[in-house]
């Protein structure tokens, strides 16, 4: 799910937020969760702009809100797992709203969402796939 912005021609949009999530009927687990750099600026988006960043306008927590109205509509659980690397400065910001740290291994998800990084990890196209990356993976990645 995303939002794009259109520039002053109409003709050209820009991903300002965006969230990648999967849905189970127990948990909803959020990859991604991410809000432009870039400011809300008059030159590139017109008048009514406020030169402003888009960081900080809450519209990461909409998103979230509307994943979380999906799970409400479909009378699935609200409950989540959100992924994130805890070196960003994101991972601040997450803290500061509540969000609480756990254990980091593929074993600790729920059944069924454990069961679609078990699906994921076959590379079935057919099935559901979740990016879910361990402790392990991140620091041989960042090393």
């Amino acid at each position: 799910m995303y939002n794009c912005g259109l520039d002053t021609s109409g003709q050209v949009s820009h991903i300002i937020v965006a969230v990648l999530y999967i849905f189970t009927k127990d948990i909803y687990y959020l990859n991604l969760l991410a809000v432009t750099r870039t400011t809300f600026d008059k030159r590139k988006f017109g008048k009514l702009a406020t030169d402003k960043p888009f960081s900080g306008m809450g519209l990461a927590s909409f998103l979230l809100q509307m994943v979380q109205l999906q799970a409400l509509f479909r009378n699935w659980s609200l409950s989540y797992s959100f992924q994130v690397n805890m070196d960003s400065k994101a991972a601040m910001r997450y803290e500061i709203r509540g969000f609480h740290q756990s254990n980091n291994d593929p074993s600790s998800l729920p059944g069924s969402l454990f069961g679609c990084n078990n699906e994921s990890i076959n590379d079935n196209i057919n099935q559901s796939f979740v990016d879910f990356v361990t402790t392990a993976e991140l620091m041989a990645d960042n090393y």
